[in-house]
């Protein structure tokens, strides 16, 4: 292990223990509720390298945070936006869990639950409402200010938004790290590049080094989910997509070379 390496997995293990700690305070529960105007720390790992370090109720703006396999980082951030106004974390009320933690939102109401899967490399994001709404979801990408490092290609028959860094895509003995990002949506949504430069100028990032791939966009009837996939290769992308469908329940249906979704009640 590098040093670069060892740095971090010592910082991480720093986080867990003072999380451990800091739930064993709660009375012993398994739930922590977290008011509005506060943050915490949080880290979920699961059984393949896979996991997320942020903040229950602010931005992720620490070098360390963010979706990551092992040392290599595959997302910074995201933003949730529903009618085009991104959520305020901070609004939020929080029960932070030991693998999932549920942001509760005033205005709009819904909740946001995210979790990642024990034995795949995937992270889940579900957004239930009462009220329905256009939702947004745009994927924050650190380590360049220049969208021409990556390859950021949206499959219209698979619905799916896939993105590399370019020089992780020439492999050597020392890189034991997936290369391709995933992110899809259930009921599949549709992509755009465009209206995403007012981001940017958002008090919510600090970091000006990082790239917006674009936004995908749902109708929230009532319920819908965000599925962020990192793995080898496209192809391992779409088959643990459709591997997380089957297991949440979820109907592909392919019709003239598009992807409908029905949600099984």
């Amino acid at each position: 292990m590098n040093r670069n390496a060892m740095i971090c997995f010592i910082c991480f293990s720093l986080v867990q223990l003072s999380f451990s700690l800091f739930a064993q305070s709660k009375q012993n529960s398994n739930v922590i509720i977290i008011s509005p105007q506060e943050s915490q720390s949080f880290m979920f790992t699961n059984s393949v390298g896979l996991f997320y370090y942020g903040e229950t109720g602010l931005p992720n703006t620490s070098i360390y945070h963010g979706l990551s396999f092992l040392t290599h980082k595959f997302m910074e951030d995201y933003f949730l936006e529903i009618g085009e106004t991104v959520l305020n974390r901070s609004l939020a009320e929080v029960k932070l869990c030991n693998d999932s933690l549920i942001r509760s939102y005033p205005t709009p109401q819904l909740t946001e639950h995210v979790s990642i899967i024990d034995s795949l490399p995937a992270m889940i994001i579900r957004i239930n409402t009462q009220h329905p709404n256009h939702l947004a979801f745009t994927p924050i990408l650190s380590g360049s200010d220049k969208v021409n490092d990556y390859i950021i290609n949206w499959s219209t028959t698979e619905k799916i938004l896939y993105y590399a860094r370019k020089n992780h895509l020439v492999r050597n003995d020392r890189r034991n790290y997936p290369v391709w990002t995933g992110v899809s949506s259930y009921p599949p949504g549709e992509y755009s590049e465009t209206g995403i430069d007012y981001l940017l100028k958002m008090p919510l990032i600090l970091d000006e080094n990082i790239v917006l791939p674009g936004k995908i966009n749902v109708y929230l009837e009532k319920q819908a989910f965000i599925l962020i996939i990192v793995a080898d290769g496209k192809n391992e992308v779409s088959q643990i997509r459709n591997q997380l469908f089957r297991q949440l329940d979820l109907e592909i249906l392919k019709k003239n070379l598009q992807i409908e979704g029905i949600r099984k009640i």
